[in-house]
């Protein structure tokens, strides 16, 4: 009786494992955008510093303001070389129009800016910077 009793209660545990299960849902997509930034110039006399950062913006909110670096203007890489960095956009933001881009500032001579938009559920986005 008491075998009886441990059998029939690890089928109904068992059973209920595997018929019920809970219903966890499907995560949300992330968006990422990818920043590419080369050059087609040849800008091999130029060594003023330059210094980039890429952003993501939704609205007036920075949700990133990156610095990538700093270097001459002459060592901007070539297409073949190009610089590429991936960024996943913070949860709560894929359903939002998005200001996405590259900021610039040439020491001495002042800044600038490429901004594109990555459209409302838009997963992948790419920004490609031919900087000129």
């Amino acid at each position: 009786m008491k075998h009886t009793a441990t059998v029939l209660l690890l089928s109904c545990l068992l059973v209920s494992n595997f018929s019920c299960k809970k219903d966890e849902g499907t995560a949300p997509s992330s968006r990422t955008i990818q920043f590419v930034l080369y050059t087609e110039k040849d800008f091999s006399n130029v060594y003023d510093t330059i210094i980039f950062s890429i952003f993501i913006k939704s609205g007036g909110q920075f949700l990133l303001n990156r610095p990538i670096g700093a270097m001459r203007v002459a060592d901007i890489p070539t297409p073949a070389n190009k610089l590429v960095f991936n960024e996943v956009v913070p949860p709560g933001h894929e359903k939002e129009k998005l200001s996405v881009g590259f900021l610039y500032e040439i020491k001495n001579v002042g800044y600038s800016w490429l901004i594109d938009s990555c459209n409302a559920g838009e997963v992948l986005h790419v920004v490609n910077y031919n900087f000129q």
